[in-house]
């Protein structure tokens, strides 16, 4: 049976709502009018059918329209006269066309809100042979069913198609209905039992209220990373979890969803996050979404973080950096000491030299960088004097050791000569050297640090020697056979003898003419296996630039 042009459903118009306007019986002709089909049996005759037929294409004659069929007028009739009961048993006999009609006509619907009360609407819907579940759940709408239970029961009808049950999203009217009648923990089941998108899952939650524990329990439920990054599609889901979540949350949120790195920084700014929930992204991130995040995302994390913490944030972007860390310790170690530097037998063990070792540790994506800044005092040097020291410092530590596990990295080990924020202080000196210590450098008017010169500044190999206090490491000259050991990592032999007394690793650390060696490194390699990423293996260290 073709619908009538007073009863034509919303669906079949693509609208959302039911036509306003309720509808009418159908009027009769006049008394001595002539009637349509009298009409039209004229034109018939003086024009022909085919004439007929065109003005009814065009719109400019219109076919009588149907009946309306008499179950209705009857299911009409009953609810004028309140008649409950009698008009469940009618909707009940309707058949499924009728059912169909009867739900799409607007005054119908309110009549019969009018005349049932809860139960009883939900017993006449729940009577009907026909109709798709967004005309039902309209009808109850009208009557204002406020009992979860009456409408529980139509949403989990087995009978249901399931395409009916998601198309019920798009309907404003009915978010709003069940939005009204739900709890936070209720509308969490609707959306289970209509199915659909995570989007429009969470979408309806949001809207409706609701907790970071029912969404956490949607997101496990949805696994798929494509489903998830599409809730960052939908722009208003930004501003609703802004209004649901705090930092953290927010972090664990754009964790579980995926996406870019702007994607998720973009997120955590607009909700108000701090310095260690963005490294922890920026970290997780792979690197050629580094330079993909906006200026848009940068600017507004400036307003979130520290300055401090955003200088990181930028060289984390710009510089690959991962993790860093400034250490500041004091160390002391011992060896043997002319008491009197006039007599050649005075040797005794001084246990108390003590100095302080200072610098930043930078993980990088591509190398492990020890940077250490000095302040230069007293003397002035020359541009020539100080790459003497960097050039010096670079030939004994630079390139002679990396690091390896699935990935590699490079050591680097950077002196900078600064009068900003220094880690140390060194004071120059004028010639003649009498002895030098990380503390106390020679400057000469020659710059010449050539050791068969002989040199009147401090030489590359002793400011590399140096440089290895600034960074922890000991003395390794006129030691006693337990310190030479745990230094070396092996008992002395009479080849470690000390012309003098003791024992000495003529290396680096002793006269400064040999390179870093592994056993100096330990302390590195001991920071970047704590500080490793997640799921990272272990590193090892390789020789080797």
């Amino acid at each position: 049976m073709g619908d009538s042009p007073e009863v034509s459903s919303s669906r079949a118009e693509g609208k959302t709502e039911a036509p306003p306007a309720p509808e009418q019986a159908v009027p009769t002709a006049a008394p001595g009018a002539p009637t349509v089909a009298g009409r039209l049996l004229a034109l018939q005759r003086t024009a022909g059918n085919q004439a007929v037929a065109a003005l009814v294409r065009g719109g400019r004659l219109q076919r009588a329209p149907t009946a309306t069929p008499d179950a209705l007028t009857k299911l009409q009739t009953l609810l004028d006269d309140d008649q409950e009961e009698a008009a469940i048993t009618q909707m009940r006999a309707l058949s499924k066309e009728d059912a169909a009609r009867a739900l799409d006509l607007p005054h119908l619907r309110r009549l019969a809100a009018d005349s049932f009360n809860d139960e009883e609407m939900a017993r006449g819907i729940a009577s009907l042979k026909g109709g798709t579940l967004l005309q039902k759940l309209r009808w109850m709408k009208e009557e204002d069913v406020t009992s979860f239970a009456l409408v529980w029961s139509m949403l989990v009808d087995k009978s249901v198609p399931a395409k009916e049950k998601t198309d019920l999203y798009p309907q404003n009217d009915i978010r709003a209905y069940l939005i009204d009648l739900c709890n936070k923990e209720q509308m969490a089941q609707v959306v289970d039992v209509l199915g659909g998108s995570l989007l429009q899952k969470l979408h309806w939650m949001l809207l409706g209220g609701t907790t970071w524990k029912l969404v956490v329990e949607k997101l496990n439920a949805h696994p798929t990373r494509a489903e998830r990054e599409k809730i960052y599609e939908f722009a208003p889901m930004k501003g609703l979890f802004v209004d649901l979540l705090g930092d953290g949350d927010m972090a664990a949120l754009v964790h579980a969803l995926g996406g870019t790195l702007d994607q998720k920084l973009s997120w955590m700014a607009a909700e108000g996050t701090n310095g260690p929930l963005v490294f922890e992204k920026v970290r997780a991130a792979p690197d050629d979404e580094l330079a993909k995040v906006t200026i848009a995302t940068r600017k507004a994390l400036t307003k979130e973080i520290s300055k401090e913490d955003f200088k990181r944030f930028a060289e984390m972007l710009d510089q690959r950096l991962l993790k860093w860390e400034e250490r500041d310790f004091r160390s002391t170690e011992q060896h043997y000491e002319l008491a009197d530097e006039d007599d050649p037998s005075s040797w005794e063990l001084k246990k108390d030299f003590e100095w302080r070792s200072k610098y930043e540790i930078l993980y990088r994506r591509s190398e492990l960088r020890i940077r250490v800044r000095m302040k230069l005092t007293g003397e002035t040097p020359t541009e020539a004097h100080k790459k003497i020291w960097r050039d010096g410092i670079a030939n004994r530590w630079n390139g002679k050791f990396h690091f390896e596990n699935d990935h590699r990295l490079a050591l680097v080990f950077e002196p900078i000569f600064t009068d900003s924020d220094p880690h140390h202080k060194i004071k120059l000196h004028k010639p003649p050297i009498v002895r030098e210590n990380s503390s106390n450098w020679y400057v000469g008017p020659t710059a010449n640090a050539n050791p068969s010169n002989p040199p009147d500044t401090t030489t590359g190999d002793t400011a590399a020697h140096e440089f290895g206090h600034l960074v922890g490491l000991e003395d390794e000259y006129r030691l006693t056979a337990s310190e030479f050991k745990r230094l070396v990592g092996r008992d002395p032999t009479t080849a470690d003898l000390d012309p003098d007394i003791g024992y000495t690793v003529p290396r680096l650390m002793s006269a400064g003419q040999g390179d870093v060696e592994a056993r100096h490194l330990t302390t590195f390699v001991n920071w970047l296996n704590t500080n490793r990423l997640t799921g990272e293996k272990p590193y090892r260290l390789v020789p080797g630039p």
